[in-house]
């Protein structure tokens, strides 16, 4: 247990608030308790005689066992993120616009939020096949060109383009 002098950080991985229990904070206490093993005492406990009437303790109730799907998780937590050019991501809860802390997805406020992203696989978007060339016009020659561009203008535009290509 971590005294007032010598403050802990919690001993859950990545967790960056104080431990208060057993060095775990009050978040993932419960968590450290369900994984620990039962400890037996090493002394006999001391039976006191009662002066009320015994009972039978019930069995607990029958609980149905959790079956995992064999599915892979749809989400993947996100506990680290890549640097930015200024330095810090903006806090990633919604509406919340203080910076977060160096290289955490989320400011002091929000540091016990988790950042989750859908790893669930995609369509993949059909690619232009290899054997297929990108169309283009077929080039004319010279002399077409020439023919084409000649229909398109007046005759005093014409001229005028002549005359202009004979001054230069």
């Amino acid at each position: 247990m971590s005294t007032p002098n010598n403050p802990r950080l919690c001993r859950f991985g990545g967790c960056r608030s104080y431990g208060k229990m057993d060095g775990y904070c009050l978040i993932h206490i419960k968590d450290a308790a369900k994984t620990a093993p039962p400890t037996t005492p090493l002394v006999a406990p001391v039976i006191t005689p009662s002066l009320q009437p015994l009972r039978i303790a019930s069995p607990p109730p029958l609980v149905a066992p959790l079956v995992m799907s064999p599915r892979a998780p749809a989400t993947m937590q996100i506990t680290q993120l890549p640097p930015v050019n200024n330095g810090r991501w903006q806090c990633f809860v919604p509406q919340c616009s203080t910076l977060a802390a160096l290289g955490l997805p989320f400011c002091p406020e929000h540091e016990h939020a988790t950042l989750t992203v859908d790893i669930k696989p995609r369509r993949k978007r059909k690619s232009p096949k290899p054997n297929q060339t990108p169309r283009a016009r077929q080039r004319l020659a010279p002399e077409s060109c020439e023919e084409l561009y000649r229909q398109q203008l007046d005759v005093s535009e014409h001229a005028q383009i002549l005359a202009t290509l004979a001054r230069t």
